[in-house]
């Protein structure tokens, strides 16, 4: 009989792109999927604390049936624990900081055989911030790596922009990454997407 892998998916985006509010987004938009979370520390969680129902060693539950952990140190030792655990989930999140390399997570997942047999990498999406993306482009190496190393790119903070420099910003992020799927994310407002 073959054993479940767990689809992963890592999260990126550089500091204030808006990655928890996406992760916020999703659980609230899929009640029926049962997500496991993997922050990089519990004060960077801005999970409605309501929702907490158990707390366990740096996994929490929350009353939808998802569940998430901090990661303060070894990611093995986060995956073991879910593994091993009585934890019951469909799919696992990974969110990483504001300043990460996102290929760092990825490499857990391509080269451990044990993990390999218990989850598989499904996607890197990358939130970028159209309102502060060409400050810190060029600047700041992890935001380069973030969109080149990603499946999916999403764009964030778009209102207040015209179409021309969206069309910009998405020309310049396409040129880093000329592979990844790029789409607009409107969650504040509910407004067409036209771009």
């Amino acid at each position: 009989m073959a054993i479940k892998q767990v689809p992963v998916t890592i999260l990126t985006g550089f500091l204030g792109a808006g990655k928890t509010t996406l992760l916020n987004h999703i659980i609230k938009e899929n009640p029926d999927i049962k997500f496991a979370i993997i922050e990089n520390e519990f004060g960077e969680i801005n999970i409605d604390s309501e929702l907490v129902i158990k707390t366990d060693e740096n996994i929490f539950e929350l009353s939808n049936g998802c569940i998430c952990c901090s990661l303060n140190g070894d990611l093995f030792e986060v995956l073991n624990k879910l593994v091993t655990g009585s934890y019951d989930y469909d799919h696992l999140i990974i969110e990483t900081t504001g300043i990460a390399d996102p290929s760092a997570v990825a490499a857990t997942f391509m080269t451990d055989y044990n993990v390999q047999t218990a989850f598989k990498l499904d996607g890197t999406v990358c939130l970028v911030d159209v309102k502060n993306v060409l400050d810190v482009l060029g600047i700041d190496e992890e935001a380069n790596k973030q969109i080149a190393f990603s499946d999916y790119i999403i764009f964030n903070k778009c209102e207040g922009y015209d179409k021309e420099y969206i069309k910009n910003v998405k020309e310049i992020v396409n040129k880093i990454n000329p592979f990844a799927h790029l789409n607009l994310l409107i969650l504040q407002k509910q407004t067409p997407n036209n771009y």
